[in-house]
């Protein structure tokens, strides 16, 4: 298994369980009772299969039990507990990803095992879930701390963070933790944050404005809060609050209010052999200079050169000079016609996607002018994503799959939102939204103000625990469609000349007609 042993030393409504017969349910209405729906089986996410499965396993009741290595290795999978986030665990596209689990499911292909990730309701349900036997593991960014070392058996530490505080420009501005004196402070009720501000705040002498929020709101939506000016202060971790920063350009990162934590992966207090392996991979990501190579990737991947989170605005393409958007418009003109489309929206797809740039390539993987993932391009038989006419001819036709798969008694320009909301965050979350949308008394075959409202919400544990999916940043994918839609509207305003070229920014109602689909 493992020869050489290195250890690293580094000093609307509340959650709810989900019934079983709710989880039934669930998987019937994904196929027959959503009006929108369509019948058809996916045709590139797989994944979808997987999701379903983690949303039964979250209500499965499992009796406590003990399962040595030996056993994990017998049964050919290592169940991990994570948290659903952008920084431990999530399906993007309909591809399993996340720092945590590229860490661990490396970990399990050394064991010669597969990994199957486990989403329980909440945060403090990850330890019972554990001594209980629902997992073997949990590898969830979990800080170490003396209560729960009394519980759990921790490896050797794999990271280190530490709190800092975060305001928006033109927000108060913390140089020392004396300034949050007479401030109010938003965090999570029972967090490691909300422990810490009140240790500081003793510290100070008092003065500090400790808010707890529900605990069912995670670090990103309250980040989101404080983005939408609803608060002005809270804490992270300081490689969340980068990953976000990358995000939303506005943050503010100012002074930091902890020591270092080390975060580790847990196992039951039996599990020797288990720990002992893990000790193992962990001391083998680290060198005699320093992380590994591959730790150092999946670092630079998730938490500081984030591109791919839409760190860049938002900026109009001006015409050509020989009244041209694009060096590729006659293949955006082409493949568009092939397949049912208006000229303008791909070619505003494809903006906001590459920026036309052939040789993009996202954080995630996605290649080429019509960013494909990799899976997506075999699953359309492309030889070449780097190929500009292949790339976006596959980008095209898989969109026209997904607006295909949504049924054609929608209304033209929902199901259009649908399909670009699919290709951009996976079919699998926006189902989820649908489905949340009609039971919460939603209309499930509207966007506006209906699945755009519920998408956005997937992002909260309250909303993304009762889905298949999970956990999704669905703020990007209503982004996304509106401002594809918006820059589609205003290139149609261009060429059909109603619009000057240094007006275009000002074209923001013309209504849909620019993105009408036509049958194929």
């Amino acid at each position: 298994m493992y020869t050489n042993r290195r250890f690293a030393r580094m000093s609307r409504r509340p959650s709810e369980l989900i019934a079983g017969i709710l989880v039934v349910a669930t998987l019937v209405l994904l196929g027959t009772v959503l009006n929108g729906c369509s019948q058809n089986e996916p045709v590139v996410e797989s994944a979808d299969d997987s999701a379903l499965e983690m949303l039964a396993l979250r209500s499965q009741k499992i009796q406590t039990v003990s399962f040595p290595l030996d056993s994990i290795v017998s049964r050919d999978t290592l169940r991990v507990l994570t948290r659903n986030s952008a920084y431990t665990y999530f399906l993007h596209r309909g591809t399993e990803m996340g720092f945590e689990y590229e860490l661990i499911k490396d970990f399990a292909e050394k064991l010669g095992v597969h990994v199957k990730m486990i989403v329980p309701p909440r945060w403090d349900d990850m330890i019972p879930w554990l001594l209980e036997g629902r997992g073997d593991i949990i590898a969830a960014a979990m800080t170490v701390t003396p209560e729960r070392a009394k519980q759990v058996a921790f490896s050797e530490p794999y990271n280190s963070v530490y709190q800092v505080v975060l305001t928006r420009a033109g927000g108060p501005r913390i140089n020392a933790p004396e300034d949050l004196i007479g401030k109010q402070v938003h965090v999570r009720a029972g967090s490691s944050y909300y422990r810490r501000l009140q240790e500081l705040n003793k510290e100070l002498g008092g003065g500090i404005k400790i808010v707890a929020v529900p605990e069912y709101y995670d670090t990103e939506y309250i980040i989101e809060l404080l983005m939408d000016r609803v608060i002005d202060i809270t804490v992270a971790d300081v490689n969340i609050a980068r990953l976000e920063q990358s995000h939303y350009d506005s943050i503010r990162i100012n002074t930091r209010i902890s020591a270092d934590e080390n975060l580790a992966w847990a196992v039951r207090p039996n599990a020797d052999a288990l720990l002992d392996a893990m000790n193992e991979y962990i001391g083998d990501l680290y060198t005699s200079t320093g992380r590994s190579a591959f730790f150092n990737i999946l670092t630079r991947r998730y938490f500081l050169h984030v591109q791919g989170l839409d760190t860049y605005k938002r900026s109009l393409q001006e015409f050509r000079a020989d009244g041209r958007i694009s060096r590729y418009d006659h293949l955006f003109e082409k493949y568009a016609t092939q397949y049912g489309f208006s000229f303008s929206l791909i070619t505003a797809q494809a903006y906001h996607e590459s920026r036309f740039n052939p040789r993009a390539s996202s954080w995630v993987g996605a290649k080429g002018i019509m960013q494909i993932m990799p899976r997506t391009g075999e699953a359309l038989g492309v030889k070449n994503l780097s190929d500009p006419e292949q790339n976006i001819e596959a980008g095209v036709r898989y969109l026209r799959e997904l607006y295909d798969r949504f049924d054609s008694t929608l209304h033209p320009h929902d199901r259009l939102a649908f399909a670009l909301a699919s290709y951009n965050v996976g079919y699998g979350h926006v189902r989820d939204a649908r489905l949340l949308a009609n039971e919460d008394g939603l209309n499930p075959n509207v966007w506006q103000g209906n699945v755009e409202w519920m998408l956005l919400n997937l992002s909260r544990q309250k909303y993304y625990e009762r889905t298949a999916a999970g956990y999704a940043r669905g703020h990007e994918a209503v982004n996304y469609v509106n401002d594809i839609m918006n820059r589609a509207r205003t290139y149609q305003a261009l060429l059909d000349g109603r619009l000057e070229p240094t007006l275009a920014v000002d074209i923001l109602a013309e209504g849909f007609s620019a993105l009408a689909v036509r049958p194929i």
